[in-house]
């Protein structure tokens, strides 16, 4: 051994002479600039034990230097030493499975030493000069173990400083030193004789690692782990891994082996550190986990360095870090909190760990691995999240039916996290489907609405019938508290979702709650009352109730009772009168149908009336004529025949103990026949068919062919009946069709016929056959027995009982009364020049600017200074009228701050007073009504200068001498008990003695307007008229602020509006 370190000290002479030679042109001081951080050197120790294998080191911190020794396997060898005093000559180099270039960083010791001496069990040399070996006497007492002796003698370094500085790099010494070294499980340290330190690491599995730290035998620290590594590819011995801190649960204290790592600990987030075997301090991955890899780092060791030879340890940690989920899930450890400490989309992490949170969020989305509702983890792209008050109501099963899927049904994910939080930033990156309330909504309204063209679908009424009563009730109060619901009430009611007391379902607006059970409730469709009154939620309990009660649910009411009426008994034409009872009936439904007139539609499907067959009928099977309603019927009936002719309703009405004419309206309103039935028709018999045919088009692609008549009305005509007559007459005054003076196709217009071949073409109006038919018989009655047609009818002498107005329509296109004629020559030619008289006269009139020359006549008749007199007036008011001045405003920036001092200015002003002389006389006003000008003045004054009275809006009629307008100041509140010039409205001298002799709106009615106006004006009643008193904003404020203290009699101003 002494040859080669003679050799190789004559090889670092030459190399130093020559060193020497360049005098000073190269100087090895440079590799003092590599390790800039304090205590360097103890890494580079620590990695020279790691790579020999060693278990336990130990470090002894004098004043005079520091000793360092660890029971590696592996004793100094001549590469060894050749290495430890070569530049950039490491054995690490050819041996990929240590740590680092030992040659180099080794070289962070001369920052404190010029003479490092190393002990071994073959070599003990001191090292001088960076490069040169010297041996040393051996120390036998170091046995197998390796020791190294760092004397403070680097005049760079002061003694004191080297010392404080590696205590301070000892006492600092943290939990992940030991984190990534296989071998080394305890690092020693102590400070003189006072000061003794450690870490240790404990391994309770392959993969839980605790790490303590103690100070002078007390463990003041103590930081449990969970590591996953595997080898690096082609390395041997080399292992990248990813590291996650824990920590314990707020029940556990300390770990224990007896029970599971799930109930003791959870992982948190930190600061994750990237480590090649060590902490490189200057790297920062943005992560919130560790990571280990033997990384190529920059020389400092305090980052990583930008190489190729980086990148598939990169990839290989992202595969890593995926694949410890799975570890991490199976362990227990993998909650919804633990997302927080994976990466998420918004992390800042440099490009070169993008593929670590790639491959994490690749994981959790195909595999399950993310966590879900029920405690479980699927993949997060077959999760579905929604509210948590939906995912209690509907179980994996329940959306398993519910939602439609590929491959693997959907699954509820864990619930939302708060937002801002890493666990919601993280989820929101993830594949997790959004199916919330609304979806739900559209499901229920897909598979259960009335108007869905599929039809109710019996399978979801068939899951929706299997739920319990209590199931109901939070499904109700769901749908009632959540906004996104009550958006959707109008589609919900049209759902059948309302359970039945029969089990049954129907829609909202048909069901009813029964709140009296002793009522007969057959046919009517009944809240299961369970569903809003099983368990013991109040509050639950009403929710659901409310829903119901949105969704169009109502009380059993009369219009339900006589429902149930209805269907028990009404339903068909056979069974036996119970005239009591049916008696009893008719008059609720008589009372209903007034009360409601809607429930007609109801009323009137049922058989409600018996004919004189004695079977019971619909309305619109009867037919009424005397002795109820003399409407001809009978007559008319008998002239046509039918084969199923209506029934005459039964004699038996008669003595019913019921107003007859009350019913004949009430069968009426429900359709008993008391008219002639006009007949829809094709257009061909029409007499202006060759018109109708003519019009455009070739195909008959949206044809239209639509006419009316009255069948066999030559019959009804030829019988000169005048019941007939009035029964044609009442027939077409009830054809409110035939109201619309227009043409349109989409409008059946009676009176009109209407023949198209397609839309394109357009379409031929003409009259209806109906028309023709009215206008060709003499069917019309007269006073003097006979009977005409139409055009030859008088009104004056049209029969009783033929109502009559000549701007019907009807009347119009029948021609009624069109062929009556002037007498004689002489009547037609007096009206003719009555005519044309009427017209210059009215053209004459319109020439001067008049209407018509009535208006003219009138005017003329006015005397001649009468007429100049209203001109001059008339011009005055179109001046003012052109010019109606502004309004001023004023309002207060800061109201509420101007309300309060008005408080208090009411509550110090001076009350009124009185004098008891021959009557009570007020003597507090005279300073309040002077006070009161020039406040009002300022207020009511606007842009243009000019002072508006607060009643009539106009400005003030006239100014004073000194310019200033004339108005007066009258009291507004007289109820007020203090003087205030606020008190006051500015007002025109005619507004103002309106105010005070000719108000009908009493004081009470004042204050109320003053409180509920919206905008800065009230409205009283001044000579009779109403009048708005308009205020601006600052002056209403002032005025509530008054009558809070004044009359209200309170403290606190009132709300400013």
């Amino acid at each position: 051994m002494s040859a080669f370190l003679d050799a190789l000290m004559a090889q670092r002479r030459k190399f130093l002479d020559g060193l020497d030679a360049n005098e000073g042109d190269i100087n090895l001081d440079i590799f003092e600039d590599f390790y800039p951080d304090q205590a360097h050197f103890v890494f580079e120790l620590l990695q020279n034990a790691e790579d020999t294998g060693a278990t336990d080191v130990a470090f002894f911190l004098t004043e005079k230097g520091c000793w360092f020794e660890h029971n590696g396997t592996r004793a100094f060898t001549e590469p060894d030493v050749r290495a430890i005093t070569g530049i950039h000559n490491s054995t690490k180099k050819k041996s990929p499975d240590q740590i680092g270039k030992f040659g180099v960083g080794f070289k962070s010791v001369f920052v404190y030493t010029l003479t490092p001496t190393i002990y071994s069990a073959d070599f003990s040399f001191q090292i001088s000069r960076l490069v040169m070996p010297e041996p040393v006497a051996s120390d036998p007492s170091i046995g197998g173990k390796t020791k190294f002796w760092l004397p403070f003698n680097n005049p760079n370094k002061a003694t004191q400083a080297a010392f404080s500085e590696i205590k301070a790099g000892l006492s600092e010494l943290a939990e992940t030193t030991l984190l990534f070294l296989p071998n080394i499980e305890s690092i020693k340290w102590r400070v003189g004789h006072d000061l003794s330190g450690a870490i240790l690491r404990i391994a309770h599995t392959d993969s839980h690692l605790e790490v303590m730290k103690q100070i002078n035998g007390q463990t003041t620290t103590s930081s449990h782990f969970l590591k996953f590594d595997q080898p690096v590819a082609g390395l041997e011995k080399q292992r990248v891994a990813v590291a996650f801190a824990l920590d314990f649960l707020p029940n556990a204290q300390m770990f224990s082996s007896d029970k599971p790592l799930s109930q003791q600990l959870k992982i948190v987030s930190v600061p994750g550190q990237v480590a090649v075997f060590f902490p490189a301090g200057k790297e920062t991955s943005g992560l919130r986990f560790h990571l280990h890899a033997p990384f190529v780092p920059e020389l400092s060791r305090a980052s990583i360095k930008e190489t190729p030879a980086n990148k598939p340890l990169f990839e290989q940690l992202a595969v890593l870090a995926a694949s410890s989920l799975h570890k991490i899930r199976d362990l227990g450890l993998l909650s919804t909190d633990f997302l927080a400490v994976l990466p998420n989309p918004q992390d800042q992490l440099a490009p070169r760990y993008f593929g670590i949170r790639d491959s994490i969020c690749r994981a959790i989305n195909t595999e399950p691995l993310m966590p879900t509702y029920v405690k479980g983890h699927a993949p997060a792209q077959t999760l579905i999240q929604a509210k948590s008050s939906l995912k209690e109501l509907l179980s994996s099963d329940d959306i398993e039916f519910l939602i439609d899927y590929d491959e693997a049904p959907p699954q509820w994910a864990a619930s939302r996290a708060l937002q801002g939080t890493n666990v919601e930033r993280f989820m929101n990156g993830l594949a997790i489907k959004d199916w919330d309330i609304a979806s739900f909504v559209d499901c229920i309204d897909q598979k259960a609405s009335e108007g869905n063209w599929r039809g109710v679908n019996t399978e979801f009424m068939a899951w929706l019938a299997g739920k319990s009563m209590e199931w109901h009730q939070q499904f109700y109060a769901l749908l009632a508290k959540d906004s996104e619901a009550q958006d959707e009430l109008y589609r919900l009611k049209r759902c059948k979702i309302v359970r039945l007391s029969e089990g049954a379902y129907e829609c909202g607006p048909k069901c009813h709650f029964l709140d009296n059970h002793d009522v007969k409730t057959r046919g009517v469709r009944c809240v299961d009352p369970a569903v809003y009154t099983a368990g013991k939620s109040k509050a639950q309990q009403e929710s659901a109730r409310k829903f119901l009660e949105d969704i169009g649910a109502t009380k059993v009411g009369e219009r339900q009772l006589v429902e149930a009426i209805l269907k028990s008994t009404y339903v068909n034409s056979a069974r036996t009168l119970n005239q009591r009872e049916y008696l009893s009936h008719m008059r609720r439904f008589i009372k209903l149908l007034d009360e409601d007139p809607s429930c007609g539609s109801l009323l009137s499907t049922f058989h409600l009336f018996m004919g004189k067959d004695n079977r019971w009928h619909k309305p619109a099977e009867i037919y009424l004529d005397d002795p109820y309603l003399g409407t001809g019927l009978s007559e008319y009936l008998g002239i046509i025949g039918t084969s199923n002719p209506p029934s005459p309703l039964a004699d038996f009405y008669q003595s019913l103990p019921i107003d007859t004419q009350k019913f004949t309206r009430f069968a009426e309103k429900l359709g008993c026949l008391t008219k002639i039935a006009v007949a829809r028709t094709s257009c061909g018999k029409n007499p202006r068919w060759n018109y109708l045919r003519s019009v455009s088009g070739e195909r008959h692609t949206s044809p239209i062919d639509r006419d009316y008549i009255i069948n066999r009305f030559h019959l009804l005509a030829a019988k000169k009946s005048e019941k007939l007559a009035k029964l044609i007459w009442n027939t077409m005054c009830s054809l409110s069709d035939a109201a619309h003076s227009y043409d349109s196709t989409h409008h059946q217009n009676p009176l009109r016929a209407v023949y198209r071949k397609n839309e394109r073409g357009g379409a031929h109006f003409a009259d209806s056959q109906l028309i023709h038919q009215l206008r060709a018989d003499a069917w019309i009655p007269q006073r003097t027995g006979e009977f005409v047609r139409p055009a030859q009818a008088r009104v004056e002498l049209l029969p009783d009982g033929f109502t009559f107005d000549p701007g019907w329509p009807w009347i119009k296109a029948i021609e009624f009364g069109k062929g009556i004629q002037l007498q004689n020559a002489r009547a037609q030619a007096e009206a003719a020049a009555t005519l044309e008289q009427q017209r210059r006269q009215q053209e004459a009139a319109k020439a001067l600017g008049f209407p018509d020359a009535e208006t003219a006549r009138k005017l003329a008749e006015i005397p001649e200074d009468e007429l100049k007199r209203i001109l001059v007036k008339w011009q005055r008011q179109e001046r003012t009228a052109s010019s109606t001045p502004e309004f001023p405003q004023r309002v207060s920036p800061n109201p509420y701050r101007r309300a309060e001092r008005m408080a208090e200015r009411t509550q110090a002003a001076a009350p009124k007073t009185y004098e008891v002389r021959e009557r009570s006389v007020r003597t507090s006003d005279r300073d309040a009504r002077q006070l009161a000008r020039p406040y009002l003045l300022d207020l009511y004054t606007n842009a243009a200068d000019e002072m508006i009275c607060q009643a009539c809006h106009q400005t003030m009629p006239f100014n004073l001498p000194d310019g200033s307008p004339y108005f007066e100041a009258a009291e507004l509140l007289p109820e007020a008990s203090a003087e205030l010039v606020e008190n006051h409205l500015a007002l025109c001298p005619t507004c103002s003695a309106k105010w005070r002799h000719a108000r009908s709106s009493s004081d009470a009615d004042v204050i109320a307007e003053l409180r509920a106006a919206q905008t800065p004006e009230i409205l009283v009643t001044l000579a009779g008229e109403a009048t708005a008193v308009r205020f601006v904003q600052v002056h209403l404020d002032d005025l509530r602020t008054i009558i809070s203290v004044t009359v209200d009699d309170t403290t606190v101003p009132v709300e400013v509006k």
